[in-house]
């Protein structure tokens, strides 16, 4: 099933295992999801790309932190831009 044929369970599933990787890499945001104890009012889909955008956030600031600043600039733009471009391609989003 393709994402734009998800329904609220599938997005609170793949929203879940943001938070789990998030978790990871030591950034906890609360179980705050439709139906957790600690709802917010924001959808599933919503947290997805929320969350999502917290881990690239984090991963950017663990490269910088932990890395040399030429290495840094290796690992966090042409690393990067390979992986996305990569992405991209297998996901069909670049013609």
């Amino acid at each position: 099933m393709e994402p734009d044929e998800w329904g609220p369970e599938e997005w609170a599933m793949e929203a879940r295992a943001v938070r789990r990787a998030l978790a990871a890499v030591g950034e906890i945001v609360p179980e705050c999801l439709p139906g957790e104890s600690r709802y917010c009012g924001t959808s599933a889909q919503e947290h997805h790309g929320t969350w999502l955008a917290m881990l690239k956030a984090r991963a950017q600031i663990m490269i910088e932190a932990n890395h040399e600043e030429d290495m840094a600039a290796h690992f966090g733009e042409s690393m990067y831009q390979k992986s996305l471009d990569d992405g991209r391609r297998y996901f069909g989003l670049t013609e």
